[in-house]
């Protein structure tokens, strides 16, 4: 497994439009490591640094890149490559669903719609999302404004093709559905770990968080998970 690539807090980037400096490390994940950065007239960002053997890298990123503007999904706004891995920066918009309070109005109102428009805009252009967690999805309590923010596991789909087995990476095991292991992760795949992260923000608890996860992939195939599946 290959080390971690990580910036210094204070040193400077150069995007493909312009130069960020790295204000402070946010999250560090086998997948990638993102920061909060400022331009130079102190507008400040997401930025997402790719690390090796991340699954969006290639086809899925490139396709990611020439999206048209798609409800509910967050767009970048510049892209790089630093220490020889790719960039991707982000606006920065609200808080993450694990960072807010539930909100019933919010998410009916608000969250369920431009998500759902998200997952189906996204399958539209021939990507499956395949992280749609509470940490993924960032929501603006002024502009109600939600997005999916994370993207490290997308893959591309093919001529007219529902799913795929390609391999995903850093994925917890409550959000595999059920047929994953025959059938592979498809565009249905996405609306079931839509809906267990949906309970996750109701709930405001870490679904089957006692459970390992070879028990709850079993579980799901079983149709025995417990609190959602009649036993």
């Amino acid at each position: 497994m290959a080390a971690t690539q990580m910036m210094k807090t204070g040193s400077l980037v150069q995007g493909n439009k312009q130069q960020y400096q790295i204000v402070q490390t946010l999250t560090v994940e086998e997948n990638c490591v993102s920061y909060l950065c400022k331009d130079r007239s102190g507008n400040v960002y997401a930025m997402d640094h790719y690390q090796a053997g991340c699954p969006m890298l290639g086809e899925p990123r490139a396709r990611f890149q020439s999206l048209p503007k798609l409800y509910g999904v967050l767009p970048t706004v510049d892209t790089g490559s630093e220490m020889g891995l790719p960039f991707d920066i982000f606006p920065r918009v609200g808080a993450t669903l694990s960072n807010l309070s539930r909100s019933t109005v919010a998410l009916i109102q608000h969250i369920i719609p431009q998500l759902n428009a998200g997952i189906e805009g996204m399958h539209r252009q021939g990507l499956l999302i395949r992280e749609i967690t509470p940490d993924s999805v960032v929501y603006d309590e002024q502009s109600h404004g939600a997005w999916f923010r994370s993207f490290c596991n997308l893959a591309a789909i093919h001529h007219g093709a529902t799913a795929t087995k390609a391999a995903g990476k850093g994925i917890k095991a409550q959000y595999y559905p059920p047929e994953y292991p025959s059938a592979g992760w498809s565009i249905y795949s996405d609306y079931y770990a839509f809906g267990i992260m949906l309970l996750e923000y109701v709930k405001g608890i870490e679904l089957f968080a006692a459970m390992q996860p070879d028990r709850i992939l079993s579980a799901a195939k079983a149709g025995q998970l417990p609190g959602i599946d009649r036993n």
